[in-house]
């Protein structure tokens, strides 16, 4: 199983990369795999969803690791790009707050998700103040993330950087650690860009960011600490609204948001959830629990153990 796990996330990684020929020639192997002409990747990732089980063969390695996550019930996912229109809108209002006179503005962002409950849905929040810290815009959205509180925070903070207008300088100020070293470091290899968590969204604004990184400057200011500080003040601010929006995706009538796509290639899915973290460690916890399962399922275990003679 570890073989395997190593052999697909290469395999992402070749279906994803556009630096090199392995990625077009990977691209092209696993189409013809699926019977689909020429290189229509879409069609041959729908066509695979739709097939049943996948027979190696002698010469094409990646028709063992294809089979591996039809045995897992994993399959490939890959949506057309496409805007989404609450993130338009909410990008659209952060660039009308910054480009109001003030050169320089503070931006505190954060997100929420309930660890109680299973909701596909969380909220992000975002305010915007002038140099003379006067607040000039505060909104947020409902974000997917299936539990995972890094994604509503990394993509608040992904469209704050993706509407700073161009002779703006911007504070980017967040109480998660995880999000601005992820935006701090986004220059990365191509392996690890395609393996990053949070990929969609750090695609969305990595242009961008590698463009404005000397006008941009990353606090981190501890959350829950009081509301002494004018940092304080807008982290407060902005948990408040990332709260309120993971309310609203929490309720009953709220239908799971759609996954955001539009910077996004081949991922991986497992049953109704796209995985949006790191595919290696995906796949790690599933061969874990497969190797759990089959030792539970092993009558002879238990047994051996305790005849074993101790020395």
């Amino acid at each position: 199983m570890r073989m395997h796990t190593s052999r697909v996330v290469d395999l992402i990684v070749n279906l994803n990369t556009r630096v090199g020929a392995h990625g077009s020639t990977t691209r092209a192997r696993f189409c013809n795999l699926m019977g689909v002409p020429g290189s229509d990747l879409q069609a041959a990732i729908e066509k695979l969803a739709s097939r049943g089980t996948l027979n190696t063969r002698a010469g094409t390695r990646i028709s063992s690791s294809v089979r591996y996550l039809q045995q897992i019930n994993v399959t490939f996912w890959r949506k057309k790009a496409s805007e989404n229109p609450e993130v338009k809108s909410f990008v659209q209002n952060l660039y009308t707050s910054m480009s109001q006179e003030s050169r320089h503005f503070y931006a505190y962002t954060d997100g929420s998700t309930n660890p109680k409950i299973s909701s596909p849905n969380s909220g992000c929040g975002a305010v915007i103040s002038d140099s003379e810290h006067n607040v000039l815009w505060s909104g947020g959205m409902i974000v997917r993330a299936d539990g995972n509180n890094f994604i509503p925070e990394v993509a608040a903070a992904s469209c704050v950087i993706q509407a700073l207008p161009k002779n703006k300088s911007l504070t980017l100020r967040s109480d998660s650690l995880a999000t601005i070293g992820s935006l701090k470091n986004i220059l990365v290899s191509e392996r690890k860009r395609i393996r990053a968590p949070g990929r969609p969204w750090l695609n969305f604004c990595r242009a961008n960011l590698l463009e404005k990184r000397p006008q941009i400057i990353f606090e981190h200011v501890f959350s829950h600490k009081g509301t002494q500080s004018i940092a304080q003040k807008g982290n407060d601010l902005a948990d408040k609204i990332a709260n309120d929006f993971r309310t609203r995706g929490d309720s009953k009538s709220a239908s799971p948001a759609p996954y955001f796509s539009l910077a996004e290639e081949v991922v991986l899915q497992h049953g109704d959830k796209v995985i949006q973290n790191d595919p290696r460690g995906f796949l790690k916890s599933l061969e874990k629990e497969k190797m759990i399962e089959c030792w539970k399922k092993s009558t002879n275990n238990l047994s051996g153990l305790l005849s074993t003679p101790s020395k």
